[in-house]
């Protein structure tokens, strides 16, 4: 009987999608010819803020959780991104779980971070992607979408304590969201959470600079219509002026004839017992 949460597929030849695909390419080019201004050499502030709502950080002065442990966290579309490295760090956590699809930006990750001891691995029961593993870390090139495919799904399915998204949900084409909100609900475990920040264009003298991305604009009303299928308990717990708080980062977008544009925060609670349908 085959896993009705899993993605079906009749392909013969199963393996990471080619980052020339349709949803891959435009990344790839950017990796390429690093234009990378979305990594950040530092870890993210609002993790470092809030972190200790989704895990027990080592630190007992920020430690709000300390009943948990073995906690499994994935990080979609990670590229090198160094809040993978502080998640890491965490003795309450057993393993995180990045997702890329291009291959540079975990090879740089792996090169940067040698203490991780980061090696590709062979594993003839994960084809369709490209395996990396490390010291409590495991790095998967591939295509985020397929963490469901028949193939794989039961490595995944309902195995996340965490999620944590650093914008990933707004970096995505906007015609994608449901799909990759139901992806994160079925990836992970009842009583779990994810972290998630987006950023919302809130004003803009060019209508087309409002709509364009990445990052594409999602409200807070957005967010909550695309969890309202779920029993989840979506929180808002920041918001900040982003061309107040990132003046060099952000005059690119006022450039462009975006007037207004925050981050949001938000704390996403998945039932710790799941409805029966």
């Amino acid at each position: 009987m085959s896993d009705n949460n899993a993605i079906v597929t009749s392909s013969d030849e199963i393996g990471p999608k080619d980052e020339e695909s349709d949803r891959l390419v435009s990344w790839q080019k950017r990796w390429e010819a690093n234009r990378i201004g979305f990594h950040k050499d530092d870890v993210n502030e609002w993790l470092l803020q809030y972190g200790h709502r989704i895990i027990p950080y080592t630190d007992d002065d920020v430690c709000m959780n300390s009943s948990r442990d073995n906690i499994k966290i994935l990080v979609p579309l990670c590229g090198k991104t160094v809040d993978m490295l502080l998640l890491n760090s965490q003795t309450s956590v057993e393993r995180v779980v990045g997702v890329e699809g291009i291959r540079k930006a975990l090879l740089e990750f792996k090169e940067e971070h040698p203490r991780l001891e980061i090696q590709p691995t062979s594993d003839p029961s994960t084809k369709i992607f490209e395996r990396f593993e490390g010291k409590n870390i495991t790095l998967l090139k591939g295509d985020f979408f397929d963490m469901l495919h028949n193939d794989v799904s039961s490595q995944f399915l309902s195995s996340f304590d965490v999620i944590w998204d650093r914008a990933s949900i707004v970096a995505i084409d906007p015609s994608l969201r449901s799909e990759y909100v139901q992806m994160l609900l079925k990836l992970l475990k009842p009583g779990g959470k994810i972290m998630l920040i987006a950023v919302e264009k809130r004003s803009g003298a060019v209508p087309e600079a409002l709509r364009s991305g990445p990052p594409y604009s999602l409200s807070e009303a957005e967010i909550r219509t695309l969890f309202s299928d779920s029993a989840v308990q979506v929180s808002l717990l920041e918001e900040r002026d982003d061309f107040a708080a990132n003046p060099e980062a952000s005059k690119r977008f006022r450039e462009a004839g975006v007037t207004s544009m925050y981050e949001i925060l938000f704390e996403i609670e998945k039932p710790k017992v799941e409805a029966v349908e």
